[in-house]
């Protein structure tokens, strides 16, 4: 076993067993934006919104560029990469050899997979109606992010067969939302107050995890001493394993200008299943 260690919380560990060979690499970190970063880095990004530098949205507040520190908006704080190859154990060179043309046709194949799993992003709470709580208009997009009442996070998640209630949640015609309870989660934010709250409601709520996997296999067979081939299938969300969102989005509605709209997901975020075939000839 080699490991060898990355970035900070980034570790990476290469395993060889025979023909298998595997590479998993896990990533923890949290990434903030806001002037007490300090150093070039925080004061470039600092009115940013936890947004990169490249990003046109203004501050919250022009007078006090604190009210935006908080977790970056692609702060993934958790993901786990895998990398895993077999080559099947047929064919010449191989523990199963009939040391004749069968090898051909049973040697040479190779299956290799790749799993990516990440928690949530972090998602702001916001009245789309409104944008102006300290004193900055929607002009580029931003919304300043509403104040939990009773100060607790909260974890997105699928929840089939909920249809809200209250009025709040309910346009889902597949009845399907990012809370267990919307209606709770909708009510336990108020509108922040310019005078009594030092910072916007920043990533009070984690967004939806998400995780794929991709499969290849191929097969190299080699013709004479210079010249071989090597077919290829590869497949794209191997499993077509759906991940959802909510319509219009990347994840989940926590607009508060639309009760009815509240955690409803609607939409697949990632595509179906691709399948590519390929077929090379070496010499």
């Amino acid at each position: 076993t080699d490991q060898s260690l990355g970035s900070a919380g980034d570790e990476r560990v290469v395993m060889h067993a025979g023909p298998v060979k595997g590479q998993p690499a896990f990533a923890t970190e949290g990434i903030i934006n806001g002037p007490e970063e300090g150093g070039a880095g925080g004061e470039n990004r600092h009115h940013q919104l936890g947004q990169n530098q490249e990003s046109l949205n203004e501050a919250s507040d022009a007078f006090n560029l604190d009210r935006d520190y908080g977790s970056a908006q692609f702060d993934r704080r958790h993901a786990l990469n895998a990398l895993v190859t077999y080559d099947l154990p047929f064919g010449q060179g191989h523990k199963w050899s009939s040391g004749k043309g069968w090898d051909k046709v049973v040697g040479g194949w190779n299956v290799a997979a790749v799993y990516v799993i990440a928690s949530g992003l972090p998602l702001d709470v916001i009245d789309g109606n409104s944008c102006e709580e300290y004193g900055q208009g929607p002009t580029f997009g931003n919304c300043s992010g509403y104040i939990p009442i009773s100060t607790r996070f909260y974890k997105a998640s699928i929840n089939d067969g909920n249809a809200g209630s209250g009025g709040i949640g309910t346009s889902s015609k597949f009845k399907v939302n990012g809370f267990a309870d919307p209606a709770s989660v909708f009510n336990n934010f108020r509108t922040p107050d310019i005078l009594l709250d030092s910072h916007a409601g920043r990533a009070f709520i984690r967004g939806l995890t998400r995780w794929n996997v991709d499969i290849g296999i191929s097969k190299t067979t080699k013709i004479t001493e210079r010249i071989s081939t090597r077919f290829d299938i590869q497949m794209a969300n191997a499993f077509n394993h759906p991940l959802l969102q909510s319509t219009g989005l990347t994840d989940v509605r926590v607009d508060l200008s639309n009760p009815r709209g509240f955690g409803v997901i609607g939409a697949q975020y990632n595509q179906p299943r691709f399948i590519q075939f390929g077929l090379r000839f070496d010499f």
